[in-house]
């Protein structure tokens, strides 16, 4: 099993060097294979600590009785702010449930009440034709920021449905699999259809998007949640028998995997994104597209195709500018830059880079788990969010322990 850890050169800097059986041979995986194999974890040694804490952030999660108008939204100050976005808190939270004592369809267990939790997420906003538009374009978030706190604009950029699109159409695949309510999806296929054939589905400069909001703005890696959402709707199509369908979306989702390759060479310290209504070409420092929203899936696909590539991009942020030796430290709240970073992370980009950074050494260079401890990102401490909300250590969390994990792919269906 290869491995891989950091050492230490004489000049100071990390380097990230693999050891044990090779590299996989250059494009071994085939697109067909990253599309229809899912990661299932099997034994988890030395990791005992790790999921006790994710027990106890998911019961603290179901036990909280407050909605705060979803688990998407985060509540810290007099105004909502967005802590992350529902369709990935919903695929976060799904793949978690294995790990959780009890089964999704006991309702008593912590697994259960998790599932029972998703579910009224699936049937408020990701069935709900009225959220997916507003995530699309408009100019008032205030139906989806209740019932706590004083609701404000929000201004959403977005031209082309792509990002948060095709993120909800994960998060769909991702319920069903892990709960197995696939009964849901069925009965809801004609919507999750409809919702498909208006993505947009062009490459290039129309799959990155953007929000905006008091100032603050968010970009997000459309690359990776097209390639997501395809797959996904390839998976449920499959599963539920519609063959036809499944076939006619497979070769987008093997074009979408191909973008998510075209995007990899990236610098988290000017990073290619697009500002506006017409997506204009722009850059941004302190973010690192290529591990937002990153999957099992996707890491194994780089990996596998462009390995070389992730591993120089990873080791440059390790050691440029104001992150070196510390990019594991809640950096940055995404475009509210030049700040401390504790002053950033109750805005409303939560500090994804961090994240960005630990999913990218963790799924796409298969560090271990003893070489990922010590970099694990920090909780979003800056603000008053409950760490049990907090979906970006959530799922870092979630990759940490699959490093301590024996991992296997098998048929999504």
């Amino acid at each position: 099993m290869r491995w891989l850890r950091f050492i230490a050169v004489a000049t100071g800097c990390f380097v990230i060097t693999s050891h044990g059986a090779s590299v996989p041979t250059a494009q071994s995986l085939t697109e067909d294979r990253v599309i229809d194999e899912v990661m299932v974890l099997g034994s988890v040694t030395g990791a005992n600590d790790l999921l006790a804490e994710l027990n106890r952030l998911a019961q603290g999660l179901v036990d909280d009785p407050s909605d705060y108008g979803g688990i998407g939204n985060n509540f810290t100050k007099a105004t909502p702010h967005i802590l992350h976005y529902r369709g990935s808190a919903v695929s976060t939270l799904a793949m978690v449930i294995p790990l959780l004592p009890g089964s999704a369809d006991a309702p008593s267990t912590l697994a259960g009440r998790v599932a029972s939790r998703l579910k009224s997420e699936v049937t408020n906003y990701l069935l709900n034709s009225a959220y997916w538009n507003w995530e699309h374009a408009t100019t008032s978030g205030s139906p989806y920021l209740v019932p706590a706190n004083p609701r404000v604009p929000v201004t959403w950029n977005h031209r082309f449905r792509s990002g948060p699109h095709w993120e909800k159409m994960h998060a769909l695949w991702a319920y069903a699999h892990y709960t197995g309510d696939w009964a849901t999806i069925g009965a809801n296929w004609s919507f999750i259809q409809a919702r498909y054939q208006e993505g947009e589905f062009g490459l290039g400069a129309s799959q990155r998007a953007q929000m905006t909001s008091q100032g603050i703005g968010v970009y997000r890696n459309a690359a990776n949640d097209f390639a997501n959402g395809l797959i996904a709707y390839v998976r449920m199509a499959q599963r539920l028998g519609r063959t036809t369908e499944a076939a006619a979306a497979r070769p987008y989702a093997r074009a979408a995997l191909g973008e998510v390759l075209n995007r990899l060479n990236v610098s988290w310290a000017a990073c290619p994104v697009t500002v506006g209504w017409d997506n204009q070409p722009s850059t941004a420092s302190g973010e690192w597209s290529p591990g937002y929203n990153l999957t099992p899936e996707l890491g194994r696909w780089i990996n596998d195709r462009a390995r070389a590539t992730a591993q120089s991009r990873l080791t440059e942020a390790a050691n440029a500018g104001p992150i070196r030796r510390n990019w594991w430290a809640g950096f940055v709240g995404n475009l509210d830059k030049g700040r401390p970073p504790f002053d950033d992370e109750d805005y409303w980009g939560a500090p994804d880079l961090s994240h960005q950074l630990f999913l990218g050494r963790a799924w796409m260079l298969l560090e271990t788990g003893s070489a990922l401890r010590p970099v694990k990102p920090w909780h979003v401490v800056g603000g008053r969010t409950p760490e049990y909300r907090d979906m970006l250590y959530l799922r870092s969390l979630y990759a940490l322990i699959s490093r301590h994990a024996v991992v296997s792919w098998v048929p999504s269906t």
